[in-house]
């Protein structure tokens, strides 16, 4: 069995998905990218990932299933991913999510959360 953790990642933007997956170490990461929000509940739900990485700006994002359900009924943490010009900021503050990173991406900064939110599963 593998130490990898898998990290599911939604944006829409497929240059934003590799810029973050270059930023967590393979050996470490398992790392599954989708473009179709409404593809987040199925990938979930076969994928179990340790954490999920969503950006609420994408199409077929909702808030209520990703952060309802995946957050509170499957216990995976929820970091969204926003631009400074989001317009979802309703949609960020009922999610509660467990972090949030701002575009353009640091790449410690995002390599320190994910590793702090797993450390929270006791994974």
């Amino acid at each position: 069995m593998s130490d990898k953790r898998t990290i599911l990642i939604f944006d829409e933007d497929k240059s934003v998905l590799d810029q973050i997956r270059s930023l967590l170490p393979p050996n470490e990461f398992a790392v599954e990218t989708i473009t179709d929000g409404t593809q987040i509940l199925p990938m979930a739900r076969s994928q179990h990932p340790s954490i999920l990485i969503a950006n609420p700006d994408g199409h077929g994002f909702n808030a209520y299933d990703v952060c309802k359900y995946v957050k509170r009924e499957m216990n995976i943490p929820v970091i969204l991913l926003i631009d400074k010009t989001s317009t979802t900021r309703a949609q960020i503050d009922e999610c509660e999510p467990d972090d949030v990173f701002l575009k353009p991406l640091d790449g410690n900064g995002v390599l320190n959360i994910v590793r702090k939110n797993i450390s929270f599963l006791g994974e």
